[in-house]
């Protein structure tokens, strides 16, 4: 996987794309599911940072955190905030209800839960010299 530096033309703030190169494999995603009140808490090894492959927000489909088929299919794609709160970083925590993900109500106030498909990549992580939050990270 290859990182690249570009800057948003809307703003100063450094940001970075993550590029798959087929050379490289990834290791297994791991899909999981986060119902509320549980924590999102991705944990990879010493020499590895987290890849957030895919996250939704919302009542996807009824399973473990939804029992009832009462309005499913509602979600919103959460993908870019996660990645804003874990990418590049060895572990994070993200609290289900999180006021980020509940800021687009998918589904109206139903109760919703967090499914998210994440990797470990090989990789170190490094803050900006800029006083950001951006993360750098070294793949």
């Amino acid at each position: 996987m290859e990182v690249r530096p570009f800057f948003d033309i809307n703003t100063t703030h450094r940001k970075y794309i993550y590029m798959y190169q087929p050379s490289v494999p990834l290791l297994s995603a791991i899909p999981r599911e986060f119902c509320e009140w549980e924590t999102f808490t991705p944990e990879c090894g010493s020499d590895q940072v987290v890849l957030i492959n895919d996250a939704k927000y919302g009542r996807m489909t009824h399973g473990t955190c939804i029992t009832e088929t009462v309005k499913i299919g509602c979600y919103h794609d959460v993908t870019s905030i996660a990645r804003r709160k874990c990418a590049g970083r060895r572990t994070c925590d993200v609290p289900i209800p999180d006021r980020d993900f509940e800021a687009y109500e998918p589904c109206g106030e139903m109760e919703n839960y967090f499914s998210v498909d994440y990797s470990c990549v090989s990789g170190e992580y490094s803050r900006l010299s800029r006083s950001t939050n951006n993360l750098n990270p070294k793949i």
